[in-house]
């Protein structure tokens, strides 16, 4: 048998990263990266983002809880319901409540006066008027929830 006269060799050429390119590409959307990094880092901060993490490690055992369940509550109609309800979720204002939560941390004065000059502030009095809703559903009786 004859021996190959000549070799092939697959050559593969290698990327270069252009790191200027990168860098521009960062700094423009280095105000979204920002708030990605204090999203994560809330999410770090509230224990959710563990939570998280260990729900991914045993989501074979979570999603068998889930199906247990629903079909102890009537079928897959509570997922849909469940589903549903994330759909009407307005993001914007739960972004909005995100960021009112950080900021929060950051009071210094919440003497009894400052919170009464608070009051003057109608957002301040929209923002409390929302909060009693919220207490008032969370409040219901669960016969009333049904």
């Amino acid at each position: 048998m004859a021996k190959p006269t000549t070799r092939i060799e697959r050559r593969v050429e290698e990327s270069e990263i252009d790191l200027d390119k990168l860098m521009r590409s960062f700094a423009q959307k280095q105000n979204a990266l920002n708030e990605l990094i204090d999203v994560i880092e809330l999410l770090h901060k509230t224990g959710i983002l563990s939570a998280l993490k260990a729900a991914l490690e045993r989501y074979e055992e979570l999603l068998d809880v889930l199906s247990e369940w629903l079909t102890r509550q009537g079928g897959y109609t509570k997922l849909f319901e469940l589903l549903n309800a994330f759909t009407q979720v307005d993001v914007q204002a739960l972004s909005r409540m995100l960021r009112a939560l950080s900021q929060a941390k950051e009071v210094k004065d919440a003497s009894l006066s400052s919170l009464l000059r608070a009051l003057e502030d109608e957002d301040v009095r929209r923002g409390l008027s929302m909060l009693l809703q919220i207490v008032k559903e969370l409040g219901k009786k669960e016969q009333d929830l049904t």
